[in-house]
């Protein structure tokens, strides 16, 4: 066998052998990839080339290939995942479309739980909350919901006791395996979306033809009656947008705090109850607990946002938020990053139409490039 060949085979094994982490995702349809197209549809990477007047394929559609956390997938579609950033020896995405905390997320923890258990070093990895906030309901004082668990009073959405009671007993499940590292990320702030109403548009798909993104939100509202997060998106108005706002703040305050009361837990300590929850779960050996607010602190550009749904983030998004959460935002940082100030928080400030080129991929891209190239010294 050629030399060089068998040193890269070598180098390969090693590393397989060195890395003996699982990585798992919980989340919900940002973590599937649903309508994560380019937000230019004119050229699509892995799809045939087509004009802006054709349909775009690629709405209305899930593509774990493009999902920012933990799917390893090397086709055309596929971005740089969390997971592969972290080189990760096996992955498993038990996200699911339209997921809430409310519904889906213990779920999923008692799912990812059992494949945690079969690594050496196994992390999980959550990004939720979106869909507790984005509900269907358009009218703030609903009179009453499909379930107690919903504020009658906030368009139906997940109430703070539910959410919490839900994210503990998720958390319970997933802090009995030995060793397990979870971070917990801060829900992205879709309270901003309505930066995009009237500079955003959609593609011609299969939800309809090209409009602006307030009148693609509201002609889908009125024609089905709910259309994308309608509680906010339905007229953008600015009670709506703070109204989002401080639901999801809400969540953020309860995600930190809890996180906060579980990373004080040793290995054999029980957890706490709360209301509605009865705790008592074992915390096994070495296992931490992480809240990063990384992602709630990203103001959205135009190019993050789909043009199927002027909604779910673009492939271009879905690796900003891989970039971010493998490393760090700080905010503030260089002007190159774009964060939400102080200024406005509901809406993040500034001007959704500048590119945040430290996200980009191309460090990244040029970094494996260099890797790639001293391999092939060998």
């Amino acid at each position: 066998m050629n030399t060089s060949l068998l040193t890269i085979l070598l180098l390969s094994l090693c590393a397989l052998a060195w890395s003996q982490m699982l990585v798992g995702g919980i989340g919900d349809d940002i973590s599937t990839g649903l309508n994560s197209n380019n937000y230019d549809i004119t050229v699509d990477e892995g799809e045939l080339d087509f004009p802006v007047s054709a349909l775009d394929p690629s709405c209305g559609r899930s593509n774990p290939a493009r999902s920012w956390g933990s799917m390893i997938d090397n086709t055309f579609e596929s971005i740089f995942s969390y997971a592969e950033q972290s080189r990760a020896a096996g992955a498993n995405l038990v996200a699911e479309d339209g997921a809430t905390m409310l519904n889906g997320f213990h779920d999923q923890a008692v799912s990812l739980a059992t494949f945690l258990k079969k690594g050496r070093e196994p992390r999980a990895i959550i990004l939720i909350g979106h869909g507790d906030m984005c509900t269907s309901e358009t009218q703030k004082s609903a009179g009453s919901c499909s379930n107690p668990d919903q504020d009658p009073q906030n368009y139906c959405r997940t109430t703070g006791q539910a959410f919490e009671r839900e994210f503990r007993r998720g958390l319970d499940e997933l802090v009995v395996v030995n060793n397990s590292e979870i971070i917990v990320f801060a829900p992205l702030r879709y309270s901003q979306i309505c930066n995009f109403a009237q500079i955003g548009h959609t593609s011609e798909s299969l939800y309809g033809p090209s409009r602006d993104c307030q009148t693609f939100w509201k002609e889908t509202t009125t024609a089905s009656g709910f259309g994308p997060c309608s509680s906010l998106t339905t007229d953008c108005s600015t009670s709506r947008i703070e109204d989002a706002y401080n639901t999801q703040l809400g969540y953020f305050k309860i995600l930190e705090s809890v996180i906060q009361q579980y990373n004080a837990l040793s290995g054999g300590s029980k957890t706490p109850s709360a209301v509605g929850h009865s705790g008592g779960a074992v915390v096994a050996a070495g296992v931490t607990v992480t809240f990063r607010s990384d992602l709630w602190n990203y103001r959205f550009q135009i190019e993050d946002v789909s043009s199927c749904d002027c909604l779910h983030p673009t492939k271009l998004m879905q690796q900003k938020i891989a970039n971010i959460t493998s490393n760090t935002l700080q905010c503030p940082g260089s002007s190159s990053i774009r964060c939400c100030g102080d200024e406005s928080p509901a809406v993040c400030g500034g001007d959704p139409t500048l590119s945040a080129a430290s996200a980009s991929p191309l460090g990244i891209t040029l970094a494996l490039l260099v890797l790639l190239a001293t391999l092939l010294q060998f």
